[in-house]
């Protein structure tokens, strides 16, 4: 059985979003996690932590179950079961596919999970990487893994209306002097200049004419077939990746999903490199939320202070307090709590724009710098964010949390000139809304 050193709670999350069969994390103790479809199935939790115990988990990476539904119809699944760690603690993945698809479920599983392993690596190593070009490189490398027919790749760099390449693999020396007017590149022509989706193809050859690219191949292998993805940091849009074949329609909608998700992980794990300092001791993130960290949000406050005395200028501080945060820890456990702070913190990082500041504050509380906008409209935002994590509860074991949180917001420089007084004015405006809720 194959071993993987380590897995998170995103990682489940991430996965799950991309697996669509039942599936669940568990052993002989516990079900850490599990989805909606397998809660579907009706099985219980104690049968999962006794089929933990039995040897055929142990002794085999796949093996069949019949089930019997409450209409007494016998259903046959294959579990394909993969040995995980969260926090040192040894679990099972396992997935359940319909025994009449096992050859097809099966693959698309083993190349999914093919897929999140190689993800990880990208995350675990990039990060230690000095140079931005090495760590490029290093993704595409591992991208050309998880797409069967791929034989070459390159990751272009938006820099001045032109597509600059930053890192190729199976591509002569040539290319690195190669510039794409950004409006001629595949990937804006097939979204209508919206750059926001991956596209596919497998005729490259009217590109081709225009501009000739020579392969590591020789000069009869020229580009067939192409996989093109925008990378996007925080909502700027950064450049693109292409993994291209010399076979003509190379490239399936499996190979589009997957491409799907090696996209998102290499936007985070770009992120995490950008993100992280050098130097350990001065990190700039919180290493569950990969938000700013108090330090660094200090240190960002000072610019933004500055900034808006040169240009006379209003910012808003918002103090945000999780609902409810010890309950959670203490009837569901850390792991819950620790979702729930990844799902705010989430949501609220993604609906801010590129030149916000969010920052982890303290264990439930996240602090954030709001400029370009009013205050009207920044209440509008964080009461949007409300609902949506209100209505969409995380599923966690055989139980539902409802996500919320409380926010305060001081202005600066009306409502003071320095962090502690704004920070304090927002926090007694954040405590005030939580007293009067309780009244009501």
């Amino acid at each position: 059985m194959e071993i993987i050193k380590r897995m998170t709670l995103a990682d489940a999350l991430q996965l799950n979003k991309f697996i669509p069969y039942p599936m669940v994390i568990y052993n002989h103790e516990r079900v850490l996690f599990s989805n909606t479809l397998f809660r579907e199935l009706s099985i219980s939790n104690t049968y999962m932590m006794k089929y933990a115990q039995s040897n055929m988990v142990e002794e085999s990476n796949s093996t069949e179950l019949n089930l019997t539904n409450e209409n007494d119809k016998v259903r046959s699944f294959v579990l394909k079961n993969q040995k995980v760690y969260f926090d040192d603690e040894e679990f099972f993945l396992t997935f359940f596919t319909y025994n009449t698809e096992n050859e097809a479920q099966g693959a698309k599983l083993v190349k999914m999970c093919e897929l999140r392993d190689l993800m990880l690596e990208i995350n675990n190593s990039i990060i230690t990487m000095s140079d931005l070009n090495e760590a490029l490189k290093f993704i595409l490398e591992n991208a050309l893994k998880a797409i069967g027919k791929a034989s070459m790749g390159t990751v272009f760099i938006l820099e001045n209306n032109n597509f600059k390449v930053a890192s190729y693999v199976g591509f002569t020396k040539e290319l690195e002097e190669f510039l794409l007017p950004y409006k001629d590149a595949f990937l804006y022509v097939a979204t209508d200049g919206k750059m926001d989706r991956i596209v596919s193809t497998g005729n490259f050859q009217d590109f081709e004419r225009r501009y000739p690219i020579k392969t590591g191949f020789g000069d009869g292998s020229l580009i067939q077939s192409t996989i093109s993805s925008p990378i996007y940091i925080k909502e700027a849009f950064m450049g693109m990746i292409n993994i291209d074949s010399t076979i003509t329609d190379a490239f399936n909608e499996d190979d589009i999903k997957a491409m799907e998700f090696v996209r998102s992980n290499i936007e985070l794990a770009i992120t995490n490199h950008l993100a992280y300092s050098h130097n350990a001791s001065q990190s700039k993130h919180d290493s569950l939320t990969q938000l700013y960290n108090r330090y660094f949000f200090a240190e960002q406050f000072k610019m933004v202070k500055e900034n808006a005395i040169s240009n006379k200028e209003k910012f808003f501080v918002v103090m945000v307090d999780i609902d409810g945060l010890k309950s959670i820890n203490d009837e569901h456990g850390h792991l819950a709590g620790d979702m729930v702070i990844v799902r705010i913190s989430s949501e609220i990082f993604r609906n801010s724009s590129s030149k916000d500041i969010i920052a982890r504050f303290g264990g439930d509380e996240f602090v954030g710098i709001f400029l370009n906008t009013t205050i009207e409209a920044l209440e509008l935002l964080l009461d949007t964010i409300k609902l949506k994590l209100e209505a969409d509860p995380i599923d966690y074991q055989t139980s539902q949390i409802t996500p919320s949180f409380t926010y305060g917001i001081s202005t600066f420089p009306d409502d003071g000139c320095e962090l502690t007084e704004l920070v304090k004015v927002a926090d007694e405006r954040m405590y005030t809304k939580k007293r009067l809720r309780t009244k009501i």
